[in-house]
């Protein structure tokens, strides 16, 4: 395995989560700030936070130890960081500094498997069908892609959808499952429908079921009952609804995750593993609601996940709230309590712009390597200095599920 780590395997104890909302963001203060970080420590973000108050403060031996944690969790500064740490910490630890000036590791094993035309603008997931049809959604042209012939993509208008972004594929039914929401780039927000659209390839038919009021509904999981699970990276949410309902719920109400992300099955799919960008990994029983935090002893950092799947016994995850950027593939415990393994995929590709959505298929994992969220301003208004770009997608092979 590449840039892996595990522990060994042991009885461990559920951790409580600690609810979070945009005012646990402006903490910033120190003893507010060491908090937070005893409540989430493997949160790379609050860690940040915490070294700039250090800063702030002169600290210098606390900001050393902050710094540390930091680095052996390979993060990498910018020019700009790199120059403000290296002056503040001057005269003070002449090894740190070599190591804040230190080349960023690259694990790059991935392959280019397909390019869509600039013309599909702001790819966000994709997925492969039972024919090996794959599917991308798009948050600025509020449509489907879909794969054809000769490397070509058509494009699929849903009427009314707001910006795509999650996409399930309920293969039983030949149905498509996409979220539908408002962010900064959907263009007209006014008249996009929130919540998640449903299409029955055979009939070409849709069917929607519509969100509560402010929601955008993204990352979307199906569980093996047919109930489905939406994560809102937006206002904190997560949202469910049975086959038989016509409207999503809340199942988890905001104020318990800042920004809620990947969803994926765990502990026999007694509970749901959700994705905190800001500060980490969590669970949630789906029978009684009960959150608790995923914790580790190893030195990974769990915040910036973006999205999650499930492969055999572990997870892949896509990492791009991190500097460097980073695919992982993650080993829960038997309870899912705890993280006890991670193998590096891939970090911080030289290729990639942002990897974003993937799917599992064919024994790897395909993504959108070129996410171009920084090329489109309100509206989906495209920048002048950065245009559009093709979306690159890619593949980097698996191991054996193990299950």
């Amino acid at each position: 395995m590449v840039g892996s780590a595990a522990i060994a395997p042991g009885k461990t104890e559920a951790t409580s989560w600690r609810s979070v909302d945009a005012e646990t963001g402006k903490i910033a203060d120190i003893a507010g700030l060491e908090q937070l970080a005893r409540d989430f420590p493997d949160s790379s973000s609050v860690r940040l936070r915490l070294l700039t108050a250090y800063i702030r403060e002169e600290d210098k031996p606390a900001a050393r130890v902050a710094l540390a944690w930091l680095l052996d969790r390979d993060y990498a500064f910018s020019a700009a960081g790199q120059a403000t740490l290296a002056a503040f910490f001057e005269d003070f630890d002449g090894a740190l500094i070599e190591r804040i000036a230190g080349a960023p590791r690259i694990v790059a094993q991935s392959t280019v498997t397909d390019i869509v035309p600039a013309g599909a603008r702001l790819l966000e997931g994709i997925v492969a069908t039972s024919d090996d049809r794959w599917i991308a959604t798009s948050i600025v042209d509020r449509a489907l892609y879909l794969s054809a012939a000769m490397g070509e993509w058509v494009r699929k208008d849903i009427p009314g959808a707001g910006s795509l972004a999650g996409i399930v594929f309920d293969q039983e039914s030949d149905t498509l499952w996409v979220s539908s929401g408002v962010y900064e780039p959907t263009p007209d927000p006014q008249s996009a429908f929130r919540g998640l659209i449903g299409w029955d390839r055979e009939q070409d038919t849709l069917r929607r079921l519509a969100a509560p009021a402010d929601a955008t509904p993204s990352d979307l999981f199906l569980a093996a009952d047919g109930r489905l699970y939406a994560s809102d990276p937006l206002n904190g949410s997560i949202y469910s609804a049975g086959p038989g309902d016509e409207r999503l719920e809340a199942f988890i109400g905001s104020g318990t995750f800042r920004s809620p992300q990947g969803l994926v099955p765990v502990d026999g799919g007694r509970k749901l593993l959700v994705s905190d960008y800001r500060y980490g990994l969590a669970t949630v029983n789906l029978a009684t609601r009960r959150v608790e935090r995923v914790r580790t002893s190893l030195a990974v950092a769990l915040d910036g996940i973006d999205g999650m799947w499930v492969h055999g016994e572990r997870i892949v995850a896509v990492q791009n709230g991190i500097s460097p950027q980073r695919l992982l593939l993650i080993e829960l415990d038997r309870r899912a309590t705890a993280v006890v393994a991670v193998e590096i995929l891939e970090l911080g590709h030289p290729d990639w712009l942002e990897p974003l959505g993937g799917t599992i298929h064919d024994g790897a994992f395909h993504y959108i390597a070129s996410g171009q969220w920084n090329r489109y301003g309100e509206g989906g208004v495209a920048r002048t200095d950065l245009p559009p770009l093709p979306t690159v997608i890619r593949r980097v092979e698996l191991p054996p599920r193990g299950d």
